[in-house]
């Protein structure tokens, strides 16, 4: 009996013996940095939630489900492949817990993050050069320990790294229709205008034919051309972008419209009478217009002989 004390008494001083080295080591200065440097970075970060955000020098804001950076209309898709980026970044290693030379690991002044959330609470991380050797990024967060330094993929010195005109959203249709969804095109310019509807060939190829309501001709179109033309039109960007403003009609050079069965979208060219600048104006923006440089007279303000089917493709295409 009394040897079956002891028994139970040495099992419960090692019992208590095993707890107390568990809890030692799960509290020791090394296995919480293990921890820290495991843990995503960014508990609790809800990007729906985020209304404001400081990338660097960019200043951004959310205006109903668009972004803006400053007044200018911004990416959302790159705006969310950052914050997609930040939800998954983990700590990767311990630089210092001491107070550091926050100059050597370009922390002073460093580039600054700052996301604001919905209830008005904000987050804040500074980002340093990256390391040489192990290609980590310098990091800390200045608002919880301004001693604590310590890395994370390199990757996100990328975003860190670019200017307005990346993020700033030059593009002249924002949220552009499937080519294919596309069923008739019609351009006006200076000296005509043409229209030109997607049909099925005979072998069930689509193809663009002359819309028999306006044109009685027998024109026939290369629909190579024409295909290149709606591609360059849905994904014209612009050089810059500024707030919407009247110009003289006098101005206008072209006129493009393109139609799906249940939309149609507009772009409205003018050419400066003292300069070699395009201004667009779309239908997707009543807020903006764009500038493009001379390059779009050559690719996108076309005449219809252009367009049109020469008499020898003509004829080979009759005798396949």
């Amino acid at each position: 009996m009394k040897k079956h004390k002891n028994i139970i008494v040495l099992s419960s001083l090692c019992g208590l013996l095993l707890l107390t080295w568990g809890i030692g080591v799960f509290t020791s200065p090394s296995a919480k940095t293990a921890r820290m440097t495991s843990e995503i970075l960014l508990k609790h970060f809800v990007i729906k939630d985020i209304t404001d955000v400081q990338i660097d020098k960019n200043i951004f804001s959310r205006k109903d489900n668009d972004w803006l950076i400053g007044t200018l209309p911004a990416r959302p898709d790159r705006l969310d492949d950052f914050f997609q980026a930040m939800k998954k970044t983990k700590r990767l290693r311990k630089v210092t817990t001491s107070k550091a030379n926050l100059e050597e690991y370009g922390l002073q002044p460093g580039k600054k993050v700052v996301f604001t959330m919905s209830n008005g609470k904000k987050q804040s991380l500074l980002f340093g050069k990256v390391e040489y050797t192990s290609k980590e990024l310098y990091a800390l967060e200045p608002d919880l320990n301004k001693d604590y330094v310590f890395t994370l993929d390199s990757s996100l010195d990328f975003y860190m790294r670019q200017l307005p005109s990346y993020w700033t959203d030059l593009r002249i249709f924002p949220h552009p229709p499937n080519e294919k969804d596309i069923v008739r095109i019609q351009t006006t310019n200076l000296k005509n205008t043409f229209v030109v509807v997607r049909s099925l060939d005979k072998d069930k190829k689509a193809v663009w034919i002359a819309n028999k309501k306006t044109d009685n001709n027998k024109e026939e179109f290369d629909t190579a051309k024409l295909d290149d033309f709606l591609r360059r039109i849905l994904r014209l960007e612009g050089k810059e972008v500024e707030m919407f403003q009247d110009i003289d009609e006098k101005l206008l050079v072209a006129t493009i419209n393109l139609a799906s069965d249940k939309q149609s979208y507009e772009v409205r060219l003018f050419k400066s009478n003292d300069s070699d600048i395009f201004i667009a104006q779309s239908s997707d923006s009543s807020v903006y217009q764009y500038i493009l440089t001379q390059a779009v007279n050559k690719t996108v303000v076309r005449e219809k002989e252009y367009f049109l089917l020469k008499k020898e493709e003509t004829e080979v295409e009759k005798n396949n």
